[in-house]
């Protein structure tokens, strides 16, 4: 730990949060259960790493927390590894800052300042992971037009649904139409190819899907009752326009609405994969440019689906698997912190 983080948390002290739901009432008397009500996440520990859990009142740093707990336990923890295991009980949201931290610890980018939520968890107040550090415009206030769309939709929910079931079906056919007719689509790939045009459709289709899946998103976080409240333009890795909206309201959601508004870009994706598919093998033969812009809106679906679920970055797929399994967000980046220290054989405590 850098000695400027050491000073940034010494003058702004953890504390256990209060919101958690503690029972105790378990099969084996020395274990308590910890019930995080934001996700659902559900954890287990044994009394004594409850009671390092709750040292963390607001008020001790950590080589005072050590000091306590070695006395009340008789163990030998340094503020080494209290210092450690508040970092990760800070990735997994058990622990908090009771204030705002200071500058020199705060995290840096648009999570901190687009928050506007006293404990928003990182990872939901921006629109994905790979945000963070981009240059981003915000263009407008799309929240009423995302309530008066979800107020026309209402009606046709259950096509939705319908909609969204049969993907089980449509999937599968149309990967097994791509693959059974490859010889076909690398004809009709080299023919764009050789005019230049693949990889411009190609561009132009990913930029119009994550627009219409922003349009998507921030309909349904209006349906269950929460507002959108930018849109705008970043700039990922400086040079690539990607289109972006306000998710923190996800953040307050039930289980329920948050597998659905997560998993609305994994589902607006398979449309795409499914419909573009089917659209290209039936009109191929009907020599209409329909046909090849439907080939590359399905290569454009089935591009973004793999990027959103690959578990590397806090992206909607990540996040829709971590809360249908009911696990903190903070997972993934607890997991690289103990796969780091693993490979430079450092030590990690015990406790989580």
């Amino acid at each position: 730990m850098s000695a400027q983080a050491s000073q940034g948390t010494s003058e702004n002290p953890a504390r256990f949060r209060p919101d958690l739901r503690i029972q105790s009432d378990l099969a084996d008397p020395d274990l308590v259960e910890i019930e995080d009500p934001r996700n659902g996440a559900r954890y287990q520990f044994d009394r004594q790493t409850l009671a390092l859990f709750r040292a963390f009142d607001g008020a001790r740093d950590c080589p005072r927390i050590a000091a306590d707990f070695n006395a009340r336990f008789g163990t030998s923890l340094s503020s080494e590894e209290v210092a450690r295991f508040r970092d990760e009980a800070l990735a997994s949201g058990l622990i908090e800052y009771a204030t705002e931290p200071a500058q020199s610890a705060r995290p840096r980018g648009r999570a901190a300042q687009t928050s506007g939520r006293e404990g928003a968890h990182p990872d939901e107040t921006l629109d994905d992971d790979e945000a963070r550090g981009d240059e981003r415009w915000t263009l407008i206030n799309p929240a009423p037009v995302f309530a008066a769309l979800a107020r026309a939709l209402a009606p046709v929910r259950l096509l939705f649904l319908l909609l969204s079931l049969s993907l089980i079906g449509l999937v599968p056919l149309a990967l097994y139409t791509l693959f059974d007719n490859q010889a076909l689509m690398h004809q009709d790939l080299a023919w764009l190819g050789t005019s230049t045009s693949y990889f411009g459709r190609l561009l132009f289709s990913l930029l119009l899907i994550n627009l219409l899946r922003c349009l998507v998103q921030g309909t349904l976080i209006a349906h269950f009752g929460g507002e959108a409240r930018a849109f705008g333009i970043r700039l990922r890795f400086g040079i690539i326009p990607r289109f972006f909206i306000d998710k923190s309201a996800i953040r307050d959601f039930n289980r329920r609405a948050k597998l659905w508004t997560w998993g609305a870009n994994l589902l607006f994706r398979l449309v795409l994969v499914a419909a573009g598919a089917l659209i290209w093998i039936s009109l191929r033969d009907s020599a209409s440019s329909l046909a090849l812009n439907a080939l590359v809106l399905a290569h454009a679906g089935l591009i973004g689906f793999v990027l959103v679920c690959l578990p590397i970055r806090a992206s909607d797929g990540y996040r829709w698997f971590m809360t249908w399994r009911r696990l903190p967000l903070g997972t993934l980046k607890l997991a690289l912190h103990i796969l780091g220290a693993r490979l430079r054989g450092k030590p990690l405590p015990t406790s989580i």
